[in-house]
């Protein structure tokens, strides 16, 4: 008995110090280390920026301002007695193996290297790297290693001329998006978490460590602007946002991960576009829509309509509506359509029942992390068809969207089986309606 209390009391000594290291860690010292001050963010992260400054690219003619798509990162948060890192860092090709082998000399971790572009007057690519351990150590390492390129390792001056407004229309952006923007460097830049909680290595990796998507405009005049950054996403969502973009007109320019051992894993997708910035925005809202990310707390307007886009609502939002999404997706890109589809409840679970996880796991669909989300207005005003199983909500969608009942289908949580296969019937039936485009106008009522 007393070897058991003393070992208890070890114990509780030890997680009392790491705990207290994990909270003290000094970010004045990882400063000096790294070379210049970094700013706090959400979540306990400790971020500094890297921007490019040094490189002149253009794409397509428009000349890339850092913030756009040459902005390097590194950001830090505690961990135990010391810190994790995660990192983007902006090379040349020539300076990606130098960087690299001073990276991997001191046991930082590698986790992607690629393109975010196509087309850019210099080769630029981006390496992502992570680690753990002792902050300072770690800011030295990457301080060393970047000095083996031409990153600017002094802080950028402040402009001598503080610049003028964006030539944006910066409230009808974020009256399309649905949230709030921030300007940096000339540049209108969105900045949306998903609403599932990432982790990597065991650890909770927040938004500011990387897993945001970012949308960012730079002004390119006449009411133009390019647009770039990434949508991060689920397997399952790929596909449907990567159709989404180019039916609005934004390229594809790279589709990868960025991290190793994430959870869920995430696929990061980049694209560009110079164009209409509103015709823009509203390209991206669409693709933000089929995505499960956090709603913005500040009430905006929904975003513009989506010829293309279908509503599947049933009560919470996690069963038939999920399953008629997921199959209905995979139909359309097996049929080449251009329609998309999105889940909704009326009352919304906390997460997919595990007998719909298993069922939907067994024919290639991962939805352990999905979250279910919740039927709204602004659904409506985004979407040509709402379809609904055994849910009222005639009140809603009246006047505004046509919509489609498929009522007393067999249950799916009794007979999984049966209850999909009821579902897939009915998806199917629509499926061929909007294969033929002499049905259009008319594809809710055709299929009651």
């Amino acid at each position: 008995m007393n070897r058991l209390t003393t070992l208890l009391a070890v114990l509780a000594t030890l997680f009392v110090v790491t705990a207290a290291g994990a909270g003290e860690v000094d970010w004045s010292k990882v400063d000096q280390a790294i070379g210049r001050k970094g700013t706090d963010q959400t979540g306990g992260v400790h971020k500094y920026s890297f921007p490019r400054s040094d490189l002149n690219v253009t794409v397509d003619g428009v000349a890339i301002k850092p913030a756009l798509a040459l902005g390097g990162w590194i950001a830090f948060q505690p961990a135990g007695a010391g810190a994790m890192f995660m990192g983007d860092l902006v090379l040349t090709d020539t300076e990606i193996s130098p960087v690299m082998a001073r990276l991997i000399a001191d046991g930082i971790e590698i986790t992607a290297v690629h393109n975010h572009l196509f087309r850019t007057s210099v080769p630029v690519f981006y390496m992502h790297v992570g680690g753990h351990g002792d902050p300072v150590r770690l800011a030295e390492t990457l301080h060393a290693a970047l000095a083996e390129s031409k990153t600017p390792m002094m802080p950028p001056a402040p402009p001598s001329v503080q610049p003028g407004p964006l030539d944006l229309n910066i409230a009808a952006l974020e009256k399309t998006l649905g949230r709030k923007g921030t300007v940096n460097g000339g540049v209108y830049q969105f900045s949306v978490p998903r609403a599932e909680t990432v982790s990597a290595g065991g650890m909770s990796v927040p938004p500011a460590m990387g897993t945001a998507t970012a949308i960012n405009f730079q002004p390119t005049g006449g009411g133009k602007a390019a647009i770039t950054g990434d949508f991060v996403m689920l397997g399952s969502e790929v596909n449907p946002v990567l159709r989404t973009l180019r039916q609005h007109g934004i390229e594809v320019t790279a589709l990868h991960s960025h991290m190793i051992d994430d959870t869920p894993h995430l696929y990061f997708m980049h694209f560009w576009a110079n164009d209409d910035a509103q015709k823009l925005a509203e390209g991206v809202s669409a693709a933000l829509s089929l995505m499960n990310v956090k709603h913005a707390q500040t009430s905006m307007a929904a975003p513009a309509k989506d010829p293309h886009r279908v509503v599947f609502v049933c009560e919470h939002g996690s069963v038939k509506s999920l399953i008629a999404t997921l199959y209905f997706n995979q139909r359309a890109q097996q049929r080449g359509l251009p329609f998309t589809a999105v889940a909704r409840g009326t009352s919304p679970d906390a997460a997919v029942p595990p007998t719909v996880q298993q069922g939907l796991q067994s024919a290639g669909f991962d939805v352990v992390h999905y979250v279910p989300q919740s039927f709204k207005g602004t659904d409506v005003d985004g979407a040509s068809l709402v379809v609904s199983f055994d849910q009222d909500i005639a009140k809603t969608v009246a006047g505004r969207v046509q919509e489609l009942r498929w009522d007393n289908l067999p249950g799916v949580l009794a007979n999984y089986s049966a209850g999909r296969d009821a579902i897939l019937e009915h998806v199917d039936a629509l499926i061929a309606q909007l294969s033929d485009p002499t049905h259009v106008a008319s594809r809710a009522g055709a299929n009651e």
